[in-house]
């Protein structure tokens, strides 16, 4: 039986773009709320926040950090909204990116999925 590469789609999933692992702490601002949680993982069009007191629903700013391929972190700025959550874990989906932040996406998640 072959086995499943870490960025493909559990069986009850349909995702649009490979994700990579992240497992840094990310900050977020909501509507009426903001704090830190720990991204677990991310691709160019969602990724997945894991944290108690995380916003169930709505919009929200995120700003992560990403290793660069100098080792760097450098902050990746998007916006997503909330798709669903499973206990402290909130799958969100990004809104479309600045070319920048695209770029620095599919970088980080094409060497690291």
């Amino acid at each position: 039986m072959p086995s499943k590469s870490k960025s493909q789609p559990a069986n009850n999933e349909r995702r649009s773009q490979p994700r990579a692992p992240l497992g840094r702490m990310g900050e977020f601002f909501g509507e009426a709320r903001f704090g830190a949680a720990r991204v677990r993982d991310v691709s160019e069009t969602g990724l997945c926040l894991e944290g108690p007191g995380l916003p169930q629903s709505g919009e929200l700013s995120l700003s992560i950090p990403l290793p660069g391929r100098d080792g760097k972190l450098r902050r990746c700025r998007l916006e997503a909204r909330v798709l669903r959550t499973e206990g402290e874990r909130v799958h969100l989906a990004a809104k479309p990116l600045r070319p920048v932040n695209m770029l620095q996406l599919r970088d980080y998640v094409w060497r690291n999925s």
